[in-house]
């Protein structure tokens, strides 16, 4: 670990607070005033459209008005004028098939506010009492399968009733029996008076029922089922009361009827595929509206229900949800005119013409802001109005078709300033980077240079401090004898050899530094290098009670190298494994052979080091001790120095190490290759 500045790390921090005020403020401040001049031109910008399409919203409206919406409030008005009867319900029926600006279907209440259209569904009206004799004609024809019996009794009801209900049941009975008895001409000349004789109008819902179930009857029976299909489907679209086939059916009725008009309509249908369509189409329109007709009238069954709607407006119904209403309130007559909300907001797709549709797009919104238009424009409104009395609380939204429109328009305006900003503050940013990457130069500089000179200071003057000692001891002879003359001489040796290694240490690295190391690269055997490193530390390592074991493979090939530099590298290893072993010092040093690779492993069983520290062993002055009361001496530049060196000669140097355990670094170099090996290689 590199030896720790605090006053190094405070003053960067400080510096590079310093620095970042001074360029982030001015950076803050000038993108703030970007900002604002942006967003006043979008602004303006936007103003400028406003009063642009205000001046055509209000055209958009009167124009809507005046052409669409009066005109519609005044049929509406004519419409209500004619009562409340069957005429008013086959008028308004006659213009929506016609293409009526808005609506589908109607609801028409009376004075009181009672919906007398669509008519309510009544349960059939069963007499109280049948005539004589009408129980046994069912017994005969139902039980005892007595058709000819049975047709007695009904032929005899049907002459003697007065009811009309009671004599289209008789009449009914006598179909049956007929079709029994296979008399088809009878069959049906009797369903046809019962279905269609002007002379014998229904009377009650119930006999209304009767009557279209004939009139659908006949269309399966009839010998010319063309016909009988085409008075069928006429009868269930005339809405018309003064036409001969009209019934004054209820909704549920007209609702069935409508649906098989459609199938008898259909492509298997006997009729002609043009009026078959034709018929279709108009079944289809007239079903949708009774539906939407009987659905809102179960939801508001009386005017009174409608109290808070203001005559001549248009409204959305709660239920069914997609369904809007005019409502025009009468003297007589209330008309609630019902139609999808498509067709509502087709009604403002037409007329948008006059606000120059290609640039804008309209969103309706209700009362409830539901929408109204089917298109759902991205982002915010340019605008909001008002539609005008006929759509109280309805909103208009106008959105620009082109969404980046504003950034678009501002863009031309502000470009100037967003490029010599964005220039401004890329050159205030890169200046402030270079200042900070700069004095962090230096203060990491000066911090290495501190402690540098703190690590030699420690180094040189702790062999001084102790050869001084043993000087001045031996100078005033106060020894015991010849032989502590000798051990205390030994000792300032061995200082004195330290210092001196220390010394080639820093002119190495000095070297390095300059790139001024120069090697002289030689053939020479692998076992001379070894020897060479060992007749260094041989002595020290004696006099330490060391372990050391040496292992050279014989015959080893030579490597291409300078020899003074390998036994640096070797003695700077055993020099480490010594440091960093325990009093137990276990050290050997082998040299062997694998491929066309010299191996020197130099072996410890020292304190180990964790992966950390591995991976900064080899950095310049690292220490993994930082303290400098520490017990192994040093000032961290032989391994960097060993480093260099393996790596010059074209070598690689390896570190496995397990805390507690040991370490072991291996320094591999090529080969010289023997003329021998050559031949084989060639050969």
């Amino acid at each position: 670990m590199r030896i720790a500045d605090s006053s190094g790390s405070g003053q960067l921090r400080w510096v590079v607070l310093l620095l970042s005020v001074v360029v982030v403020l001015p950076t803050v401040c000038l993108l703030w005033f970007m900002m604002q001049a942006m967003r006043n031109e979008r602004l303006a910008v936007r103003q400028k459209l406003i009063d642009v399409y205000s001046g055509q919203w209000d055209s958009f409206t009167q124009r809507l008005n005046e052409t669409v919406w009066k005109p519609y409030a005044s049929q509406i008005e004519q419409f209500a004028s004619k009562g409340n009867g069957p005429e008013l319900v086959s008028s308004i029926a006659g213009a929506v098939q016609s293409g009526w600006t808005f609506g589908e279907g109607v609801i028409v209440y009376d004075s009181a506010g009672k919906a007398v259209y669509p008519i309510a569904a009544e349960p059939a009206e069963e007499p109280v009492e049948m005539p004589e004799g009408f129980d046994a004609a069912q017994n005969l024809e139902w039980v005892e399968r007595n058709a000819t019996e049975a047709l007695k009794f009904y032929t005899e009801i049907a002459a003697q009733t007065k009811d009309d209900y009671t004599w289209r049941r008789a009449a009914l009975g006598q179909v049956r029996c007929y079709r029994i008895l296979g008399d088809s001409t009878r069959v049906e000349s009797i369903c046809r008076t019962i279905a269609y004789d002007p002379q014998r109008p229904p009377v009650g819902s119930a006999a209304v029922h009767l009557m279209a179930q004939t009139r659908l009857l006949l269309t399966e029976i009839a010998q010319n089922p063309t016909t009988a299909v085409v008075e069928f489907l006429q009868s269930a679209l005339d809405y018309n009361p003064r036409s001969p086939v009209w019934l004054p059916m209820d909704s549920s009725t007209r609702i069935f009827l409508l649906s098989r008009a459609i199938d008898l309509a259909g492509p298997s249908g006997p009729l002609d595929p043009g009026k078959a369509a034709e018929f279709r189409q108009r079944a289809v329109a007239l079903l949708k509206a009774e539906e939407m007709a009987d659905a809102a009238v179960r939801q508001y069954p009386s005017a009174d229900r409608l109290s808070a709607w203001t005559s001549g407006t248009f409204h959305r119904l709660a239920e069914p949800g997609q369904v809007y209403a005019f409502m025009y309130r009468g003297t007589a007559t209330t008309l609630v005119i019902l139609g999808a909300v498509g067709s509502l907001g087709e009604s403002f797709e037409a007329e948008k013409s006059v606000l120059n549709s290609r640039d804008i797009q309209l969103r309706i919104l209700d009362s409830a802001n539901r929408p109204v238009t089917s298109s759902a424009p991205e982002g915010s409104p340019l605008m909001t109005a008002s539609l005008g009395s006929f759509f109280p609380d309805w909103t208009a939204e106008l959105y620009l078709a082109d969404g980046d429109f504003f950034d678009k328009a501002a863009q031309r305006q502000v470009s100037l300033y967003l490029w010599g900003g964005i220039l401004v503050i890329i050159v205030m940013l890169l200046a402030g980077a270079l200042a900070i990457q700069s004095v962090g130069r230096q203060i990491r500089l000066n911090r290495l240079k501190n402690d540098f000179v703190a690590t030699v200071t420690h180094e040189l003057k702790t062999p001084l401090s102790s050869m001084r000692m043993l000087v001045d001891t031996l100078l005033e002879g106060r020894t015991r004898d010849a032989q502590q003359v000798r051990e205390y001489l030994e000792l300032i040796a061995r200082e004195n050899q330290r210092l001196s290694r220390m010394i080639d240490n820093f002119l190495t690295f000095s070297r390095m530094e300059r790139n001024k190391q120069a090697f002289t690269i030689q053939s020479c055997p692998p076992a001379q290098i070894v020897r060479s490193a060992v007749e260094v530390v041989e002595n020290r390592f004696e006099q330490a009670g060391v372990k050391f074991t040496q292992d050279i493979e014989s015959d080893i090939a030579a490597v291409s190298a300078d020899p003074d530099a390998m036994v640096m590298v070797l003695v700077n290893l055993l020099d480490n494994a010594f440091k960093y072993t325990s009093s137990d010092k276990q050290i050997s040093i082998r040299t062997y052979r694998e491929s066309s690779r010299i191996y020197f492993e130099v072996k410890d069983n020292g304190r180990g080091m964790t992966r950390k520290v591995m991976r900064r062993i080899f950095d310049r002055f690292y220490q993994a001790d930082p303290h400098l009361n520490r017990t192994a001496e040093g000032c961290g530049l032989g391994l960097s120095i060993v480093q260099f060196i393996v790596k010059a000669h074209g070598g690689r140097i390896l570190v496995e190490s397990t805390p507690g355990e040991g370490s072991t670094f291996t320094v591999s170099l090529p080969a010289v290759a023997a003329k021998s090996d050559s031949g084989l290689n060639g050969s």
